[in-house]
């Protein structure tokens, strides 16, 4: 049996309608104990902060929870250098996700400069919906690469039978904005303003997705 195989290309675009905050915890003591009881302390308050919001207590997650040592370098009564133990430091890394409203979010970052805690914001924004995006993705990739093997099957006098295989690398999607939205809200000016609920508004980017896939057709004389 004659075959003829022939590669498909897809893109399709998604708008966003989720936005990912993420929350990173920082506490440094000499005594492991007071490390753990800072960063339950601060944990708690944003926990608090969420319910406040409208989410569940549970609804932030924790994403990795880091306990180490730390060490610096002395120098002796003799002029060399040693390391010499510092305390410990802890860092927690949390996320928050809701659907996409800035009106919510400057409410939720109103909620967490309240705290005290001072944790690293980031977020980002994203869609929840991939079965779409793949059903889109796998009709395009079949109708370029259908579209490729009749031309070539034309050139070559025969005709384009069944479809015998198909092969993708199905990718979990995590379908994730091209837009930057970057908080500071460590210094003192920014810190007054996401209190008060005030934030940048944004539009964030439709989200690109592409995928390629190998078809194997029958070629009929």
């Amino acid at each position: 049996m004659k075959t003829i195989t022939v590669s498909g290309t897809g893109e399709v675009f998604v708008k966003p309608d989720h936005i990912e905050l993420s929350m990173s915890l920082e506490a440094r003591n000499p005594e492991y104990g007071a490390v753990m009881e800072e960063m339950n302390e601060k944990l708690a308050a944003l926990q608090k902060a969420c319910v406040q919001c409208r989410f569940k207590k549970d609804d932030l997650k924790t994403e990795s929870l880091q306990i180490h040592t730390e060490y610096e370098g002395v120098r002796d009564e003799h002029g060399d250098y040693r390391q010499e133990f510092k305390g410990y430091a802890g860092n927690q890394s949390l996320s928050l996700e809701m659907p996409l409203s800035m009106s919510r979010l400057a409410k939720v970052l109103s909620a967490i400069a309240g705290t005290g805690a001072k944790p690293v914001l980031s977020l980002r924004f994203t869609a929840k919906d991939t079965g779409s995006a793949r059903e889109s993705l796998l009709k395009q990739m079949a109708d370029n690469a259908r579209a490729k093997a009749e031309g070539l099957a034309e050139a070559a006098g025969v005709k384009v039978g069944g479809l015998i295989s198909i092969d993708t690398q199905w990718q979990n999607y995590h379908l994730v904005s091209d837009t930057s939205y970057d908080m500071v809200e460590e210094n003192a000016v920014a810190r007054p303003m996401l209190a008060m609920g005030k934030i940048a508004q944004a539009t964030p980017k439709d989200i690109r997705v592409t995928d390629t896939a190998r078809f194997v057709w029958e070629l009929l004389s």
